[in-house]
């Protein structure tokens, strides 16, 4: 009853009044580890973000209007994902073309506009430039040609993070064909080819789970140790045997999954927009920019609005 009651006043609360403040701040009944454990999972979930401490109580009503309104609870496209990128980059290829390995060396800003970027040895010139790696790295490649706050603004984002293991299985040791989600560890996770069996070769299985972690914790790597244990131990719980079929497994450790925490101070509001103030023809793409959304969502978001304001801007 008291985790009803607190989801339903999230669900109509004011997300603007709510943004800066924790979630935490906003549950009826916080003092009840149940609850907070529920609020922890539903976070991770929605959020990439269990740290309801920090977590932004706007965007997390926000989340849950979505997901009141979403049709599909979990969407994976039949066929696999790399599909879309391979369509995306076909269309870019009828007019342009995609070059890899070339690394950018810095934006070229002057008289407020980018007048050059600097790949590899070359300098490319274009009416209209979007930037679309996350804006932590925006001051390496501007140096002092944008505005310390903004650049101090956007350098300062917290990422999402965590570890993320794959698995490639000789047999099936699972038929779930949802998401998998644990409260103790905080882990996310499905199995690929169960929800569609195209994904992995006849007899065998494709797995992937998640564990979020707090970016503090990345660069502490006997912390990492621990935690990617716990992880695999708990693997083992749920589906025994399961480390005993692997064929083959990657783990990473990923110090950034989303280009920013839904946390206080990093909403839509907070974060840089599309358009870069002073600098006509420089605009930003991605999953940091401030668009409605969150992670993959913000960059799908931001991309459109990018290409819009890069056609205003051509006329």
């Amino acid at each position: 009853m008291i985790i009803g009651h607190g989801v339903r006043r999230l669900i109509v609360a004011n997300t603007a009044k709510t943004a800066d403040v924790p979630l935490l701040d906003r549950i009826p009944g916080r003092n009840r580890k149940a609850v907070t454990d529920f609020y922890r999972v539903l976070a991770a979930m929605g959020l990439v973000d269990p740290n309801i401490e920090v977590a932004s109580a706007g965007e997390f009503s926000k989340f849950l209007r979505r997901a009141m309104r979403a049709k599909e609870q979990v969407a994976y496209p039949r066929g696999g994902t790399r599909q879309i990128n391979e369509a995306l980059a076909s269309k870019i290829n009828e007019s342009g073309k995609i070059t890899f390995n070339s690394r950018v060396k810095g934006l070229e800003i002057a008289s407020g506009a980018v007048k050059g970027v600097l790949v590899h040895e070359d300098r490319l010139a274009a009416r209209a430039v979007v930037y679309a790696l996350p804006v932590q790295k925006l001051p390496e490649l501007v140096g002092d040609a944008l505005p310390a706050d903004y650049l101090e603004r956007c350098s300062g984002l917290i990422p999402t993070a965590g570890i993320s293991v794959d698995l490639c299985l000789q047999k099936p040791v699972s038929d779930i064909d949802g998401f998998i989600i644990t409260p103790d560890p905080i882990v996310i996770g499905q199995f690929t080819s169960n929800i569609d069996d195209t994904t992995a070769p006849a007899g065998k299985q494709l797995a992937t789970f998640f564990y979020p972690l707090p970016m503090e914790t990345m660069d502490d790597r006997a912390r990492l140790d621990l935690e990617q244990k716990k992880l695999i131990d708990l693997l083992e719980t749920m589906f025994p045997g399961i480390m005993d079929a692997v064929e083959w497994e990657r783990v990473l450790r990923l110090k950034m999954v989303d280009g920013f925490e839904p946390r206080v101070g990093q909403t839509d509001r907070d974060r840089p927009a599309t358009r870069v103030g002073g600098v006509d023809n420089l605009f930003l793409a991605g999953d940091c920019v401030g668009v409605k959304g969150k992670g993959g969502d913000v960059a799908f978001t931001s991309g459109v609005a990018a290409a819009h304001a890069v056609l205003d801007f051509l006329g």
